[in-house]
């Protein structure tokens, strides 16, 4: 477990939650970050960390999509609490499979 701050020195602990961000291979980082700060510095840090680039990865918190521009304050996390970031699906759905299916149907 790799831990980080991305805080200004004079912060008191109350300013700050602790925030670990788990990735889909089970992997955790853990970050401690103002809570007034935006989330998008984090994320910047997570990904330069595990050499990743950021427009590939999505990040949520109690399943929904976080934004860069929001601030651990406007999500009511708590110290201690718990971000995933998924890998970017881009594509998928079924569109071209049903179409030459090779049945004739009676037509």
């Amino acid at each position: 477990m790799l831990a980080q701050e991305i805080s200004d020195s004079q912060d008191t602990q109350q300013d700050k939650v602790e925030i670990a961000v788990l990735s889909q291979d089970q992997r955790v980082v853990t970050f401690t970050i103002r809570r007034d700060k935006k989330l998008d510095k984090l994320f910047k840090s997570y990904c330069r960390e595990r050499e990743l680039d950021i427009q590939t990865i999505q990040f949520l918190y109690k399943g929904n999509r976080i934004k860069g521009y929001q601030t651990p304050n406007q999500l009511k996390m708590k110290n201690h609490c718990e971000i995933n970031a998924m890998v970017h699906q881009m594509g998928g759905g079924s569109g071209g499979l049903a179409r030459n299916s090779g049945a004739d149907h009676g037509h």
